[in-house]
């Protein structure tokens, strides 16, 4: 009687572009970041790293699946950190006006029309890229700290989630991160993956990816996935050891 009906469900669903899926409880399905991330960051307490904090989208998220979680949070553009200052007043939101890189220096940093799109790169003018033609809006100099630098300096022995949206930046970051990731301190890796030349010298999701395997973590799933066509054009990865 059951199988009846279920066909009908899905074929009424098909009929409206929707579709009828499992969601396994206690396995992640590559779905929803919300219901898998839990299940990939399990410690009591979990410490994360989200390394391009922009307006505190990522920091919304893991205090709402990780509400005893330490928070750190890295956010170089100037006016972007003022409205994380201005919202996130919880000790457990720790916040630092830099950008995370391979190194601790100095770089440029490119600001554009829409926040999301800043970058320690320019954005390329390539056909394939849909940003090709947003305005720049700014061009400053920011200071640039290394994952396993800071780590040292806010004595944390473990990263439960390393979280990286930087705009072509990411592989930088995780060079920034070796020592960490080399001696297993960190658990978890959550990055974009870009697939198409959206800024001018970023590595490709297939180099980032090639990377944390030599670093022994393996890939849980894709998500949030934006397509060019039938092709996939960016999205952000979960990998864990």
């Amino acid at each position: 009687m059951l199988a009846p009906i279920k066909r009908l469900v899905r074929s009424q669903l098909k009929n409206h572009g929707r579709h009828l899926i499992y969601v396994p409880r206690n396995e992640p399905a590559g779905l929803e970041l919300d219901h898998d991330l839990p299940l990939i960051v399990t410690a009591g307490r979990p410490v994360i790293f989200d390394v391009g904090a922009n307006v505190g989208q990522s920091i919304d998220l893991f205090s709402r699946l990780f509400p005893r979680s330490s928070i750190y949070a890295f956010e170089p553009a100037a006016d972007c950190f003022a409205l994380l200052n201005e919202k996130y007043t919880n000790e457990r939101v720790r916040l630092f006006q830099v950008a995370l890189s391979s190194s601790d220096g100095t770089r440029e940093f490119f600001c554009y029309q829409r926040s999301v799109l800043n970058s320690l790169l320019p954005l390329d003018n390539h056909p394939a890229n849909p940003f090709a033609n947003m305005e720049m809006i700014n061009r400053t100099v920011v200071t640039t700290r290394a994952v396993d630098s800071i780590i040292r300096d806010v004595g944390v022995s473990q990263i439960d989630l390393l979280k990286i949206d930087t705009q072509g930046w990411d592989y930088e970051v995780l060079l920034g991160a070796q020592r960490a990731l080399a001696d297993g301190r960190v658990a978890a890796v959550m990055v974009e993956l870009n697939f198409i030349p959206m800024y001018r010298g970023q590595r490709f999701g297939e180099t980032i990816s090639s990377y944390l395997r030599e670093q022994e973590f393996h890939l849980i799933d894709f998500y949030e996935k934006v397509r060019q066509g039938r092709h996939l054009a960016w999205c952000t990865a979960l990998f864990s050891r």
